[in-house]
């Protein structure tokens, strides 16, 4: 038994000899040290990533008007910034940030799945958590995904005992957990109104009975999720002049690209199911199946069909409106929890099925599956984008900080502690000169292929003159260069 196999064989064994809270503690700490080797392999932030860390180091310099944003609500970058005076580093602030709440949703995993079953399906889930690709890589990102993750877990765990046990108290917890989750990212407070409809709705025939249970569960959720988030709700209303829960979206586009997927006028569907199984992964997909198969035999309890129902409902709105695979990500740390219930009844079959070679089987299904999700969650943050980081770095070099830089994405700008101005779509040369003029632009950075005809045009008819300064080796048969404004 020296084999791969063998091996793998006792270390299950071993693994099933530990308490519970000994398993999590291993498990914790075997996805500490993933997220941590991502983190020091990281190569650049994230596009949005950019925006909240401009956002943070408003937080950071005192400048609170700037930092409060109509279109991101300020948790995330409010997070960084008191973690800023510890690292000396927005970037990786940021990044330890999402390590926390990356780490965090594993025993949040653990105890949802030990509400809805039991410690073992508990300890699968934590276990399934820490492997999952693009939950490993979210953890090491300057992103407000991991955030996301552990409020949404910990909103729906809480509504789900509030529901399940009509406990009042429970649901103000509901509330303060919505609200956070909604200052953390707008679309959060979406949960608060699953959990209404489903207060609303389920059981019909006991409304006459409970309607004003549930009548207080409903109010108990909303009025302390007003009250926690008012400042925010008030702030919205100031600057829209609309009474509104984001001003990052209009609620009149969201029903028109709605409608336009439900009659297939655009391709939101088709994006979906051909990301989707990416998005969940393989893994999770196989023993997701295997879960609802098994259990539409057996029945749902009350706890699976209430977790059931919110991750329908996201699913849904999720192909309607955001059908993009970073969106579905959302959804893992709850589909986590039959996933591996899933895998457990896969167990079952495979001792049923081959006996004495059931240790081996499922030890090398496991290897297979931990093999499969770290091939494709170790990797490199944004590697391609390098030379937008040395574009970044080249400049605050040779200008300092304070320089103004036009380019389509706000990487440079973050690494050349820079002001960043969008590089708009569709101006003309003209239009383009007098922009740059106006914004008193220092520079103008992107990919060659890119810039080409930009540069082209304003060198003949944009009335400015620009010089080249620095370009910066192809990464993916792309190279990245930098133009001066030339002031006479």
């Amino acid at each position: 038994m020296n084999t791969p196999g063998g091996q793998a064989v006792r270390l299950i064994e071993w693994f099933r000899g530990l308490s519970p809270w000994q398993s999590l503690v291993i498990i914790v700490l075997f996805a500490l040290f993933l997220r941590v080797y991502i983190i020091a392999s990281a190569v650049t932030i994230s596009v949005d990533g950019a925006t909240d860390l401009g956002l943070a180091r408003a937080f950071v310099e005192g400048r609170f008007s700037d930092a409060i944003d109509p279109r991101r609500p300020p948790l995330y970058p409010l997070l960084v910034s008191l973690l800023y005076p510890l690292t000396g580093e927005l970037e990786l602030s940021a990044r330890l940030v999402s390590l926390v709440f990356g780490l965090l949703i594993i025993p949040l995993g653990f105890w949802l799945g030990r509400t809805i079953y039991d410690e073992r399906t508990g300890i699968l889930t934590a276990f399934f958590i820490s492997l999952h690709p693009y939950l490993i890589r979210y953890s090491g990102e300057t992103l407000r995904e991991t955030t996301y993750c552990f409020f949404a877990m910990l909103v729906v765990g809480l509504a789900m005992k509030a529901v399940m046990e009509k406990r009042a108290v429970v649901m103000i917890l509901v509330g303060v957990v919505s609200a956070l989750a909604y200052l953390n990212k707008h679309v959060s407070l979406g949960f608060l109104m699953i959990f209404t409809l489903w207060i609303a709705l389920r059981n019909l025939k006991e409304l006459k009975r409970d309607w004003h249970i549930r009548a207080v569960l409903i109010g108990c959720g909303w009025l302390v999720f007003v009250v926690v988030a008012l400042f925010y709700l008030v702030f919205l209303y100031e600057r829209t002049g609309t009474v509104t829960i984001t001003a990052k979206v209009a609620p009149a586009g969201v029903l028109y690209d709605m409608l336009n997927t439900i009659t297939l006028g655009n391709s939101n569907l088709a994006v979906f199911f051909s990301r989707f199984p990416e998005a969940l992964s393989v893994p999770f997909l196989v023993f997701f199946v295997w879960y609802l198969a098994a259990r539409r035999r057996e029945g749902f309890t009350e706890k699976e069909r209430f977790v059931l129902f919110v991750i329908l409902v996201y699913t849904v709105v999720h192909m309607l409106i955001l059908p993009e695979r970073r969106y579905f990500v959302r959804l893992t740390p709850f589909i986590a929890v039959f996933v591996a219930w899933g895998f457990e009844r896969f167990t079952h079959w495979a001792h049923e099925r081959f006996r004495e070679r059931a240790p081996l089987v499922m030890a090398c299904t496991l290897v297979a599956v931990i093999v499969a999700q770290l091939y494709q969650g170790l990797t490199s943050l944004h590697a391609h984008r390098l030379a937008e980081r040395l574009a970044g770095r080249w400049i605050l070099e040779n200008h300092g900080t304070g320089a103004t830089v036009l380019a389509r994405k706000p990487i440079v700008s973050f690494y050349a502690d820079a002001n960043f101005v969008h590089l708009k779509e569709g101006l003309t040369p003209e239009e383009l000169g007098e922009y740059i003029k106006k914004k008193d632009i220092d520079y103008i950075a992107g990919y060659e292929k890119n810039l080409k005809h930009i540069i082209r045009k304003l060198d003949r008819t944009g009335g400015v003159e620009l010089q080249r300064l620095k370009s910066f080796e192809p990464v993916e048969g792309r190279r990245y260069v930098v133009y001066g404004i030339v002031r006479r």
